[in-house]
């Protein structure tokens, strides 16, 4: 009996743990413009999702960039497309390719330092990549809103990037364009290897202690695992967070992890999973 006592307070328990871990209800459309809204990302996700891939050089990635470009300036940041050509070997490989990053730039008001957020709006050739990596940029553009072009103390830098899928082109191309790289900072770097569930820090630059510090009392709900970046360096894996740490910036790298048959497939588009009830007002 004591036993089956055990086994039901250990499934309360996980029970109790996975419903802490579930995201929060998603802001309506209609919440306050200095709010951030998933409604009002998710608009932005199916302009940006549409039903064909956005590679590298593509048509349908121009038009992405476009939209970028346009979003970031209405919402009152500098905004420019970085051209030029990306490169990073791979062991004894190296990829290359033209890029068009898309940098926007919110100048602070007694900046000591950068936060830059970083995610890529290219995919691989096959998929929308709805959640790999546009619902990542669906939330920077709303996050860009809600700053209302009102400038915090630091500077806020959001880097759009292009090449990711085949190399990390356009990251390697940030970091190695002077004066850019010159003033390091605090990165923040958003992917997905899921299209479900929180999205999960997994990797952090050395001497973390204060990073995660803020981390924990700046989210409103926090989710780290710290086994997590043990499994991913076993991996051999890399992100956008690779060469920009490399580069002397420090920070943290988070990824959606939950439903991951969706990764690089064809059906990672805006509507699947299905979209989320609205929050009550």
């Amino acid at each position: 009996m004591a036993g089956v006592v055990a086994l039901l307070v250990l499934a309360a328990l996980l029970a109790l743990a996975w419903a802490l871990q579930r995201p929060p209800a998603p802001a309506a459309a209609s919440a306050p413009a200095t709010t951030f809204s998933a409604e009002r990302a998710y608009v932005d996700l199916q302009r940006m999702a549409g039903p064909e891939p956005t590679p590298i050089g593509s048509v349908a990635g121009d038009a992405v960039r476009d939209y970028l470009v346009s979003t970031l300036s209405a919402a009152g940041l500098s905004v420019e497309v970085q051209k030029g050509l990306g490169s990073r070997t791979f062991g004894g490989v190296t990829a290359a390719g033209l890029v068009d990053n898309v940098v926007a730039t919110l100048p602070g008001y007694a900046s000591t330092g950068r936060v830059v957020l970083a995610a890529h709006y290219d995919t691989t050739f096959g998929t929308p990549g709805a959640a790999d990596d546009k619902s990542s940029v669906a939330a920077m553009l709303e996050t860009a809103r809600a700053l209302g072009g009102e400038p915090s103390r630091n500077d806020i830098v959001m880097i759009f990037t292009d090449g990711e899928e085949v190399g990390l082109l356009g990251a390697s191309l940030f970091v190695a364009e002077r004066p850019r790289n010159d003033q390091g900072g605090v990165v923040l770097n958003w992917e997905a290897t899921g299209n479900v569930g929180p999205s999960v820090l997994f990797e952090t630059s050395s001497g973390n202690a204060e990073l995660i510090k803020e981390y924990a009392a700046a989210a409103p709900y926090p989710i780290g695992d710290s086994a997590l970046a043990a499994l991913y360096r076993a991996g051999n894996q890399n992100s956008d967070f690779t060469p920009l740490h490399e580069a002397g910036f420090v920070g943290l790298n988070f990824a959606l992890m939950d439903g991951t048959a969706a990764y690089h497939h064809s059906g990672d588009t805006a509507d699947s999973p299905p979209r989320p009830p609205a929050a009550a007002h």
